[in-house]
Parts: structure tokens; C-alpha cells; sequence
């Protein structure tokens, strides 16, 4: 007798393992079974429905009926009461219910061949189709109608971030958290968004664990080793591109000093130039203006010049400077006044320079 509590104390850190096996187990064959081989297989179980709504705890007996909860309680009871203990423990299975604001749906395509491996191409496309990697959320999928030849299915998850803390307080507790559904799936047998739980298998001979231990290291050896090289190529290919990039950039910015300093030596040459430019046309202007005509302004512009002063007859002026060649227009700029004191007629006359005539 003391033999077989002997062993059956050995075997005790295992059981809830085992347990959790065997409903994964049970679950994926009801995945399998019609719905009314379902009904029939599940008739003689009690589910029971933890609901983690925000702050507190909600147990239902049935999910349909919210107004009316077995009992509320919060996270932070600890220990639980022998009573509460009791009334979780005699549902089977206990599926714990997420509100559906917290679950993430994305639809997606797939050709019908993926369905072989349909868990390694969700995997796969989930940082496609959604922006969270795959060891950041729990994932699981509803088949939608599709043709033939593809496979249409609903992915449903949820960030581990909002969930594990109360997945842990609960398996603090001692309850049983294989079973994660959103509440609009309460009544989905074998769904779950949680992945099947891991099963410890002791290996009988240590021959067996040397095995497994060299498999495991040639595979991680196999799977590390090109992901290291493909690494050390892109950090290669990274420097390269960076090397690029930085003389691009100094030669870009070469070329804009070297415009710059070209607009600057153009507006020199064009500066140094200017003074020069039209003196041809101011000795012009000084012989056709007469001796009794007398300037007090003269303001040089860059298309012509504008003169103000006083002459005897203005009328003669415009004239006489029409006939100059280094202008091509000569007019009032404002109308003729006459100055009271000397009766001389002041005037303001605009001249254009003479493009041909003008070096």
C-alpha cells in the first residue's frame, strides 16, 4: 500500500498536464464531429463560462444570460474561498470569455493547398495582415464559404498583453485556462484561442534524451546558421549602402556649393560689368541736353534713367533727346509745371535704354 502512494505521489505533478491534454485532445475531436455528435458527446458536461469583464471576475452558467451571473469577483482575491473554489471547480470544462472589443478579426484568402499547413501560413502572413508579430497575440481561425480552390478563413486574436495577467492569476488559482473564446463564440465547441497546451513527456532511456538533445542541436544548428550568414549579409550590404549614402550626400552637397559659388561669380561678373555698361549712353545724354536746360535729379535705373530739372521749353527737350541713339523711349513720367520765380517749365522725362545700341 505504501508502494502505490509512493507512486501515485510521483505521478501527481503530472496529472494536471495530463488533464490538459486530454481535453486538447477531446476538443480537436469535437472539431472533427458533426454539430448534432457534438451535442450528443457534450450532453453529460457541465461547461461553466468565466467572464473577464474589465475589473472583476463574472461566472455564468449560461453566456446568454449576462444580467445573471453566479457570482462577481475581483482579481485580486486571493486565496479563493474553499466555497468559490468549489462552485468553479465543478463545471467541466471551465471556458474562460473575453468581451469581443478585444478580439481582432481579419479576413483572408488562401489557396486551398495551404490547408495542410495552415497554421505554419498563418504564422506566416499574420505581420501582413495585421500589426503584431505572432508571439504577440493568441490566433485562431473560423473557415468561411469559398470556391474550391480556395480556402476563405476568419482570423480572430487577441494581443497576450490584455489577457495574460488574468490567464495567470487564474492558473495562480490552481483553475484550468486551456479554453480562451471571445463571448459571440460562448457556444463553439473546440474553439479556443489559446494554443494546445504542451505536454511533458518523460523520456524512458538516456539514450532517448541524448538523442533528442543532438536532434534539437544539429536542427538549431541547421536553422541558426543560415539566418546568421543571411544576417552577417545584410550587415554587410547595411555598411555598404550607408558608405553610399554618405558620399552621395557629399557629393550632392559639393555640387550645390559648387552652383552657388557660380551664381556668386556670375552676379560679380554682372556687377563688375554694370558700371561700365552704359556710360556710352550717359556721354549721349550730356550732348544732347542744351545749355539751358539744368538737371536736379538723375536717377539711374536698370532698363533707363529718369531726369528731373527745369529748361526753357520742355516740349524741345523730349525733341532733342528723341534723336539720341542710345535710347529707345523718351516721354513725361509726370506732367509740365512751370516755376513761378525764373519762369523756367519743370519737368520729369523717362528714358529707355536702347537695347541694340547698348553694349
Amino acid at each position: 500500500m505504501r508502494a502505490l502512494k509512493r507512486h501515485l505521489h510521483h505521478w501527481h505533478p503530472y496529472r494536471q498536464h495530463l488533464l490538459r491534454g486530454w481535453r486538447w485532445w477531446q476538443q480537436q475531436l469535437l472539431l472533427l464531429c458533426p454539430a448534432w455528435l457534438c451535442q450528443r458527446l457534450i450532453s453529460g458536461q457541465q461547461p461553466g463560462y468565466l467572464l473577464i469583464n474589465g475589473q472583476h471576475y463574472e461566472l455564468l452558467s449560461d453566456p446568454d444570460a449576462l444580467e445573471q451571473p453566479l457570482t462577481v469577483f475581483e482579481p485580486d482575491t486571493a486565496p479563493l474561498s474553499q466555497a468559490l473554489r468549489q462552485q468553479l471547480e465543478r463545471f467541466d470544462p471551465l471556458v474562460i470569455l473575453i468581451p469581443d472589443t478585444l478580439v481582432l478579426r481579419a479576413p483572408v484568402q488562401l489557396p486551398a493547398t495551404a490547408a495542410q499547413h495552415i497554421d505554419r501560413v498563418i504564422a506566416h502572413q499574420l505581420p501582413q495582415l495585421t500589426p503584431f508579430a505572432p508571439d504577440q497575440v493568441y490566433v485562431s481561425y473560423q473557415p468561411l464559404p469559398c470556391e474550391p480552390e480556395t480556402l476563405r478563413l476568419e482570423l480572430q486574436l487577441v494581443p497576450k498583453a490584455l489577457v495574460d495577467t488574468q490567464l495567470a492569476q487564474l492558473r495562480h488559482w490552481g483553475l484550468n485556462c486551456d479554453t480562451l473564446r471571445p463571448l459571440s463564440m460562448a457556444h463553439c465547441p473546440g474553439y479556443t484561442l489559446l494554443p494546445p497546451p504542451p505536454v511533458n513527456r518523460r523520456p524512458l532511456r538516456q539514450l532517448n534524451r541524448l538523442l533528442l538533445a543532438s536532434n534539437l542541436i544539429l536542427l538549431t544548428t541547421l536553422v541558426a546558421l543560415p539566418l546568421w550568414q543571411k544576417q552577417q549579409q545584410i550587415s554587410v550590404l547595411e555598411a555598404e549602402r550607408n558608405r553610399l549614402r554618405a558620399n552621395a550626400e557629399a557629393v550632392l552637397q559639393t555640387r550645390q556649393q559648387l552652383d552657388q559659388l557660380t551664381q556668386v561669380q556670375q552676379q560679380l561678373q554682372q556687377q563688375r560689368d554694370e558700371p561700365g555698361r552704359h556710360l556710352p549712353a550717359l556721354a549721349n545724354l550730356t550732348t544732347q541736353l542744351p545749355d539751358s536746360a539744368w538737371l536736379n535729379q538723375l536717377e539711374w535705373q536698370k532698363n533707363g534713367i529718369t531726369l528731373q530739372g527745369e529748361a526753357d521749353n520742355a516740349s524741345a527737350l523730349i525733341s532733342q533727346l528723341d534723336q539720341a541713339t542710345t535710347f529707345s523711349q523718351v516721354e513725361f513720367g509726370t506732367p509740365v509745371t512751370r516755376n513761378p520765380n525764373n519762369g523756367k517749365e519743370r519737368f520729369s522725362i523717362n528714358l529707355q535704354f536702347n537695347r541694340e545700341a547698348t553694349p
